[in-house]
């Protein structure tokens, strides 16, 4: 899906300030709209190739670093 496509759902579904969930990252298009519009994200993703290629996308965005479960403390 385009980001033109994902910034226009974002906006009609998400209200000012909320965050975007994308239970299927993958390469991270719906991240990148949800950054652009001013939206918080939760994106999930799998696939270790997919979160490389999303990682690099969202660094290109300005975002530090995109998180996984295993870079949270364990209990």
């Amino acid at each position: 899906m385009t980001l033109t496509c994902m910034s226009g759902s974002g906006r009609r579904v998400t209200p000012p300030g909320g965050i975007v969930l994308d239970p299927v990252r993958g390469s991270g298009t719906p991240a990148i709209a949800a950054i652009r519009e001013g939206f918080q994200w939760i994106g999930i993703e799998q696939g270790p190739e997919y979160i490389e290629i999303a990682r690099a996308r969202l660094k290109g965005e300005g975002v530090g670093r995109a998180t996984s479960s295993k870079d949270l403390p364990q209990r």
